[in-house]
């Protein structure tokens, strides 16, 4: 966030940093309380739409409160797309739209990578990168 701070102050933007905790983050965020803030999210499963689906008009969480027409019908279309490639598709525009509004500013990709052997059972790779150890194990033998 210094670093945006500065890039803004470049070009005549004052901002102030606020770090705050969780608690009172979303408590701005669900009165409003806001100008611009950072807020990270972990979708619960590997679809585009879980992200798309916050800039919703009507969605409650929508904490950014942006509203596009067009950014809801193309959703809605998705929603009842069979095809996938024309569903990505239809997800990929109403990206394009909410991008073109400026109603979220991508600024960094949470990335992982593990290395895990291949005795190991029980990892399941998803998209919170979370595997308890009780439901781990080690095949030392390579006879389970």
């Amino acid at each position: 966030m210094v670093a945006i701070a500065a890039m803004w102050k470049a070009i005549g933007v004052e901002s102030e940093i606020l770090n705050t905790d969780f608690r009172a983050l979303t408590s701005a965020t669900n009165t409003g309380d806001f100008e611009v803030m950072r807020f990270a999210y972990f979708s619960p499963y590997d679809d585009p739409n879980a992200f798309m689906r916050l800039l919703e008009t009507d969605n409650p969480n929508n904490r950014t409160r942006y509203s596009n027409p067009e950014l809801d019908r193309l959703m809605a279309q998705s929603d009842k797309t069979l095809d996938p490639a024309q569903r990505f598709e239809l997800i990929r525009e109403a990206e394009r739209v909410a991008l073109k509004d400026h109603a979220v500013i991508p600024i960094y990709f949470y990335a992982a990578r593990r290395l895990i052997s291949p005795q190991i059972e029980g990892w399941v790779d998803n998209v919170r990168n979370v595997n308890p150890t009780r439901f781990l194990r080690i095949d030392r033998d390579g006879a389970s």
